[in-house]
């Protein structure tokens, strides 16, 4: 299996727009603070998916991402994860790095 298809729902498909993954355990709902309001108080251009972790998917993204516990928040461009966090204030300091 390509890296591609191990990582073809948390990729971003857009150039230049990173993929903000929210994933959670199975059974669970995300936090209010990781819900749609997340994107709103991202001022760049981003998409965003829920997903819950399944440990028996073609990948286990827990061990593959070194996920430590749930939910956590994973950004993706179109190659790789380039940022990882449990605290949404610690992804609005990326973004706001970012945009510097």
């Amino acid at each position: 299996m390509t890296y591609e298809e191990k990582y073809k729902g948390l990729l971003s498909h857009l150039e230049d727009t990173l993929n903000i993954a929210v994933m959670y355990e199975e059974g669970e709902t995300p936090p209010s603070q990781m819900d749609e309001q997340l994107m709103e108080k991202v001022e760049q251009e981003t998409v965003m998916t829920w997903r819950p972790y399944q440990k028996d998917y073609v990948v286990d993204y827990k061990e593959e991402l070194n996920v430590e516990k749930f939910p956590v928040i994973l950004v993706f461009n179109r190659e790789e994860l380039v940022f990882k966090t449990n605290k949404v204030e610690e992804l609005y300091e990326f973004f706001k790095n970012r945009a510097k």
